[in-house]
């Protein structure tokens, strides 16, 4: 798999190749509370409970998304197999 194809995955549905506004949001969310993050450890220095904050948060939102793709994800056959997967 090309890294543009791994990038586009992040924007554009797989199936139809048009780009999905909830996964633009959500990769634009995810890039602001990182550079935020980020900028914030450098002026105020390493902060163990913000780290555990910011990984719960990661975290938390990787395992809700897969339950709800679980749940009202598509369950047709074919297309979880498309390329390979």
């Amino acid at each position: 798999m090309k890294l543009s194809e791994r990038f586009g995955g992040l924007i554009f549905d797989r199936n139809t190749g048009r780009a999905v506004g909830s996964k633009l949001a959500a990769v634009t969310g995810h890039l602001l509370m990182s550079v935020f993050f980020v900028y914030h450890n450098i002026q105020s220095g390493f902060n163990v409970d913000l780290w555990f904050v910011y990984a719960s948060l990661v975290a938390g939102h990787k395992v809700a998304e897969k339950f709800i793709g679980l749940k009202w994800g598509n369950t047709n056959a074919s297309s979880s197999t498309k390329d390979g997967q």
